[in-house]
């Protein structure tokens, strides 16, 4: 009997956590964390040699700040942060992507909220955003 894409997959293996802190916590095993000092330089050219998520926890140019990548690079990352498995990934995405948006919800606190700049204090170019390429003519 063939499975329509229709039906509903099973329900996630474990409860997802919405924030990347959670998200980072709950699949440390398939982190990568690095810890020793790098320059934003290479960032980019380490990323690009990992599969699983990677955690730069000290840029050398940005000593205040944590940068993460390479999130859901490979099937079996993506299935992890559905909460589903890589054999029901598809089936997962393909029934959830049909859904109605789910809206949102405006918090007073939140981590997100730890640090506010508004209107002139707010610069983007604070952030640990690093080249990808060689020929990225600026970050993002």
């Amino acid at each position: 009997m063939a499975l329509s894409m229709s039906h509903r997959p099973p329900p996630p293996t474990k409860p997802l956590d919405a924030s990347l802190r959670g998200y980072l916590a709950s699949n440390a095993d398939i982190v990568t964390r690095v810890t020793k000092p790098v320059h934003m330089a290479d960032i980019g050219a380490l990323s690009a040699q990992s599969d699983q998520p990677i955690l730069f926890e000290n840029i050398i140019e940005k000593p205040n700040f944590r940068l993460c990548d390479i999130l859901v690079k490979t099937r079996r990352s993506q299935a992890r942060a559905l909460g589903t498995s890589p054999e029901n990934y598809l089936r997962t995405l393909a029934y959830r992507l049909r859904q109605p948006p789910r809206g949102f919800n405006i918090v007073k606190s939140a981590p997100v909220k730890e640090v506010v700049k508004l209107h002139n204090e707010a610069d983007w170019t604070e952030l640990p955003i690093p080249f990808h390429k060689d020929k990225d003519e600026a970050p993002y």
